[in-house]
């Protein structure tokens, strides 16, 4: 009776602290102006960020393969493109992407979980990598208004990765520094991504940077349905928003926070709390809701266990 109580409690701490953050964003933008600008959207362009998502879930389906076949488990693309799907579905209602994990993780046809368990940390660590090297520099200029700092800031992470990744020596120093209390998490991530060879981290890699540009451009797309925005102020807003993010899905995942940073780092680029606070919400619609409803007709899909 434990697991499915916590599992309840869980979902339901996830789901108020998402109601509460949009409670208190829609005080800020009515509902009524919320209409208004869904009303006044440009097709076209929500279209295009629509006809987006299956290149976005094909380039997250293939760095899971490539991370999956580099461990030796071998798996077609539908399959690992079904995984992610379900992932999606089972995330959407709990915090820390517990649900994408557990889709991973009880991949079928897997010999070892372990394994599996590993390569799934690994595909965390690129994508959280990917959205850090491409959103501190993003945050940085916005904050600073320097291209100086927010250029040192992407070599510094760079290096910092490739350092972490290709020489032990430099992971203990690094690891010395940090708070003995999460080290051995940190230990345990690390040692996940180690053990991926190179060439998979680097294809991987190109891939994370491929769905990130992908969601880039979505983001691009919805914002110009309902306003007018540069490119640049678009993007720098997108990725600060993203870089702040980051850290939320490990505790209870980031609806509700998403829609505060859009409002926030979209504001600064002078785009209006409506038209921020909208294209959020079209972006959660577009990347979440709709992939979510693709994993659930999966998972209904799926033969039985005890099915010959």
């Amino acid at each position: 009776m434990k697991k499915p109580i916590g599992s309840f409690v869980i979902v339901g701490l996830k789901i108020l602290l998402s109601a509460i953050v949009l409670y208190l964003l829609f005080t800020v933008v009515t509902p009524a102006e919320i209409a208004a600008t869904f009303h006044d959207a440009e097709a076209g362009w929500v279209i295009a960020a629509i006809a987006l998502i299956p290149v976005q879930v094909a380039f997250r389906s293939f760095r899971w393969r490539v991370l999956l076949r580099s461990g030796d488990v071998s798996v077609t693309l539908r399959a690992a493109t079904d995984v992610v799907l379900m992932g999606h579905a089972f995330s959407s209602v709990t915090p820390a992407e517990i649900g994408d994990f557990v889709a991973r993780v009880n991949l079928r046809g897997a010999t070892s979980r372990s394994l599996v368990v590993a390569l799934t940390i690994a595909d965390k660590v690129c994508h959280s990598a990917g959205v850090l090297t491409l959103g501190l520099p993003s945050l940085i200029f916005l904050l600073t208004a320097q291209a100086f700092w927010a250029l040192g800031v992407l070599v510094f992470l760079c290096v910092l990765w490739w350092t972490v990744y290709r020489f032990r020596s430099a992971t203990e120093f690094l690891l010395r520094i940090v708070p003995t209390g999460i080290r051995g998490m940190i230990e345990r991530v690390i040692g996940s991504l180690i053990a991926v060879p190179t060439n998979a981290i680097v294809r991987a890699g190109l891939l994370t940077g491929a769905t990130l540009i992908v969601f880039a451009v979505q983001e691009y797309t919805l914002l110009r349905s309902v306003t007018t925005v540069g490119m640049v102020d678009a993007w720098n807003g997108f990725w600060s928003g993203m870089a702040v993010r980051s850290v939320f899905p490990f505790f209870l995942g980031d609806l509700g926070i998403r829609e505060a940073t859009h409002i926030y780092f979209f504001g600064r680029v002078g785009v209006p709390a409506n038209e921020a606070l909208s294209v959020s919400l079209m972006m959660f619609a577009v990347n979440t809701v709709t992939p979510a409803i693709a994993g659930l007709v999966v998972f209904l899909r799926r033969p039985s266990p005890n099915s010959s």
